[in-house]
């Protein structure tokens, strides 16, 4: 890889960094951020990042050991080993095969370690190394990647600060995860924000995709660099074939490989999603004869979903409660506090049909979690409680249930564009910005490779619990038939914007 930087190792050995590259290398070497994620669309160069701050750091750092890390050894062979030579052949002496170790002359080492079993990651118990990189770190599940993070530490004592990089695409088994905690940036448990830096990677960062035709035109490398983000795109996807076949894909492969877009990606269960279409960057709330209705989902995780029904029937998802790890009475709470802050009033809410059963024998609860809510909104709320209803399901098959739920929630979400760009079908549901965990949860979902129908994701990936509290909703708000001249959520909004800007009648 070329560019006009060059970082100057101790052995006189140049270490070529893209612009990008480079400001990966100041993230790693020159803040305290731990955790630092790389990635986002193909062709980014991230596996030439990955290997060469690993090589730099067992310089800059006399004595210390790296890891550099792939799910399987053909990937690690292919993608590092063999590129690593290519480029510094003389480095092939300092390489033990049989190790799969770079043993290099100031006493540091680079290890080259893979997993290809899941429990195969347990073989690096007990090891401890001063830098981890995990190239495509979304090819690992979540357990994994945090048993290698406790292998991650200090070793010796030095000026280096111990360093956990972790590159990716969009999709694949660690997708959640990974958009969990450098994308949404919604941390969980001992998770703490700080300890995480995220940068964005895309193949025009990459010049080696366009290096040929710049050269044919008589321009360098330094040029392209010079160029504004939106230029050197524009070249990428025009100039290169990569980049114009990245260009050419399926709108939903082209926004994942092309564009890093972490909504979009291979085996998405709700794979019509868009943020800039669903996603409503404001509060709204109902206005009078609007149907709403909340949705509770009851478990280890406890989510609570409201939405209203507009006369145009739109489905808009604009309030959520949502807690973990509480007892009964302490959720009751929780929701009744966000119930009476929205001024949600006597709401109807359904509840699934777990809350009805008496956990007595397991739990030590003397009730049924619904009878416990029921209690707490009605000691909280007085009048104003919420009616609790259990779920009515249309199939005895829970299965057959979860399917047309699955079904109906597609197809208020699905959309479509004519030639020119401009939608000829619009979304029926949005979701606001005060519903963050329903906005995390639906692109997320990936499809059930065991599903027979293919009409239901993979329950053990990810969180489903604030889509299992939305899919209620949603089978209750079925769209009536419009009345002419109700008025929309749309309209309702535009009013109260105006109505809040001084606007009046006859301003325009």
């Amino acid at each position: 890889m070329t560019s006009n930087s060059i970082v100057s190792t101790p052995n006189d050995i140049h270490v070529h960094w893209q612009p990008k590259q480079k400001a990966l290398w100041k993230i790693v070497d020159e803040t305290p951020t731990p955790v630092i994620g790389f990635g986002g669309s193909r062709g980014g160069a991230k596996s030439h990042a990955a290997r060469m701050i690993q090589v730099n750091r067992r310089l800059r750092y006399a004595g210390t050991n790296g890891l550099l890390f792939r799910k399987t050894y053909d990937d690690l062979y292919e993608n590092h080993i063999l590129p690593l030579f290519a480029q510094y052949p003389f480095m092939r002496r300092w390489y033990n095969k049989s190790e799969k170790i770079l043993y290099l002359p100031n006493g540091s080492w680079l290890r080259f370690g893979y997993a290809e079993n899941h429990d195969d990651i347990y073989t690096f118990f007990g090891k401890a190394y001063d830098d981890i990189a995990i190239d495509e770190a979304t090819d690992l599940e979540q357990d994994q990647i945090e048993f290698l993070r406790t292998c991650n530490r200090r070793t010796i004592e030095s000026a280096l600060t111990p360093k956990f990089l972790l590159t990716m695409n969009p999709g694949r088994i660690g997708h959640v995860y990974i958009k969990r905690i450098f994308i949404d940036k919604s941390y969980e448990g001992n998770e703490r924000p700080t300890d995480y830096a995220f940068l964005q990677a895309y193949g025009w960062d990459n010049v080696e995709w366009s290096r040929k035709a710049l050269e044919l035109e008589g321009k360098t490398a330094k040029n392209y660099y010079t160029w504004s983000d939106d230029k050197r795109f524009q070249y990428f996807i025009t100039h290169s074939d990569y980049g114009k076949n990245l260009d050419a894909l399926p709108e939903s492969e082209r926004k994942a490989h092309l564009l890093g877009d972490w909504d979009v990606f291979a085996g998405q269960f709700f794979s019509m999603w868009r943020r800039e279409l669903h996603r409503i960057d404001s509060s709204l709330s109902p206005v009078a004869g609007w149907k709403v209705v909340g949705g509770l989902d009851y478990g280890q995780r406890t989510v609570l979903e409201v939405a209203f029904r507009d006369y145009d029937g739109k489905v808009v998802y604009f309030a959520e409660c949502y807690s973990e790890h509480l007892d009964p009475t302490s959720r009751a709470l929780a929701m009744a506090e966000m119930l009476e802050e929205k001024k949600l009033y006597r709401l109807d809410m359904v509840y699934d049909t777990n809350m009805d059963i008496n956990l007595k024998e397991y739990s030590g609860l003397d009730k049924a979690p619904a009878e416990i809510f029921k209690a707490v909104f009605k000691q909280k709320m007085g009048d104003n409680a919420p009616r609790m209803r259990v779920v009515s399901k249309k199939s005895t098959d829970n299965r057959g249930y979860r399917a047309v739920c699955n079904e109906a929630f597609k197809d208020y979400l699905q959309w479509t564009r004519k030639k020119d760009g401009e939608l000829d079908r619009r979304p029926r549901a949005y979701v606001t910005r005060d519903c963050p965990r329903l906005i995390a949860t639906l692109p997320t979902l990936i499809h059930d490779k065991d599903s027979h129908d293919g009409l239901d994701f993979d329950q053990k990936v990810g969180i489903d619990d604030p889509y299992d509290a939305a899919k209620t909703v949603l089978m209750e708000l079925y769209t009536p038939v419009p009345k002419k001249g109700q008025e929309t959520w749309a309209e309702a909004m535009q009013k109260k914007a105006k109505q809040k800007s001084g606007w009046k009648p006859g301003m325009g």
